[in-house]
């Protein structure tokens, strides 16, 4: 990943960054280095393409420009680098999976990490309704306003059809009128 910005582009946003790369908003860090990995080698200003030069340097820096914004704003991206950083934490990893629960340094018991698992279970739907309730209480309000409008939007059209007929019944009068003249 070079760290060259392009002075005519720079990524804002993380939805512009995934577009940039041909992806969508859910894509997952290993899809992001996937995609990063195959436009770098099609783009790349010293690949062999039919692409013209100028164009594949400008998508290169772009290209390049997204993932920088990624990586600077998606945790998940940001590894290790180096064999040993990749070793460590693959090390780390082991460790903790093997380690099993632990809470304040010493192992838990099965039923207590049952318990807190039903706890969090709970808080888990708890959750799930409010939000339900909010997303209902917001429907609601929708459809309030629909009617209030639908509402105001018959009574102006009573009152255009009222001036309308008030109109006709003025030009009926001098119709009346200019007869009788």
């Amino acid at each position: 990943m070079a760290n060259q910005s392009s002075t005519w582009y720079k990524c804002t946003s993380k939805k512009e960054a995934l577009m940039t790369l041909g992806l969508g908003l859910n894509a997952s860090a290993d899809s992001i280095k996937r995609a990063y990995k195959n436009l770098c080698k099609k783009y790349h200003p010293d690949a062999k393409s039919d692409i013209d030069l100028k164009l594949r340097k400008a998508m290169f820096l772009r290209i390049n420009d997204a993932y920088d914004y990624l990586i600077e704003h998606m945790p998940e991206l940001k590894g290790p680098r180096t064999k040993a950083e990749k070793a460590r934490a693959a090390a780390k990893e082991a460790e903790r999976e093997n380690a099993g629960p632990r809470v304040y340094g010493s192992k838990v018991s099965q039923k207590d990490s049952a318990e807190k698992m039903k706890i969090l279970s709970k808080r888990a739907e708890e959750q799930k309704r409010a939000l339900r309730e909010k997303e209902f209480e917001k429907s609601r309000e929708k459809a309030n306003q629909i009617k209030s409008a639908e509402r105001a939007a018959e009574i102006i059209s009573d009152m255009m059809h009222s001036q309308h007929q008030e109109q006709l019944r003025k030009l009926q009068q001098i119709n009346d009128r200019s007869k009788k003249n």
